[in-house]
């Protein structure tokens, strides 16, 4: 009675075929991406809408940020891969900023982007230690809304 013996696989298979059960036991969604859910709000300055400005999710752990432009009438929606897809299902860490052009003392000032600008909220609210600012983002939809105001708590002031 012959035996016949069958090749050995090479390290190269191994590897692939490793690779190949790791990458379909990811459970991430399309193309690697971390799950999302919608964020929309409101960004108010003492009680009135900001009328312009974004915002900065940043989660907790090594996720994708969020982000989004403050409309008009002071509401937002967050984006992180595409424009209204919202934000990783997170506890984030919130920046607001809403800054317009300080005016140039010299024309030649504005022509170099030298103006500057200023920010029309309090400064702190745009500083990630500082904000203050969290939100903790959930399955399904979200509505989080910020209620900025002009005066500074102590603790911010510093």
């Amino acid at each position: 009675m012959m035996f016949r013996c069958l090749p050995r696989p090479s390290f190269l298979t191994f590897t692939l075929s490793l690779v190949a059960i790791f990458a379909m036991s990811s459970g991430c969604s399309k193309k690697g991406e971390f799950p999302t859910a919608r964020v929309t709000g409101k960004v108010t300055l003492d009680g009135t809408p900001l009328k312009f400005g974004s915002l900065l999710f940043v989660p907790e752990g090594n996720f994708p940020s969020a982000e989004g432009n403050i409309q008009s009438d002071g509401t937002y929606d967050l984006g992180t891969y595409s424009a209204s897809d919202g934000a990783v299902i997170a506890k984030h860490k919130v920046i607001i900023n809403a800054r317009v052009a300080a005016g140039a003392s010299l024309p030649e000032d504005a022509v170099k982007g030298a103006a500057g600008t200023v920010s029309v909220i309090p400064e702190y609210y745009g500083d990630l230690a500082k904000s203050g600012l969290v939100a903790d983002v959930k399955s399904g939809t979200n509505t989080i809304n910020f209620d900025l105001v002009s005066a500074a708590p102590t603790a911010a002031k510093k």
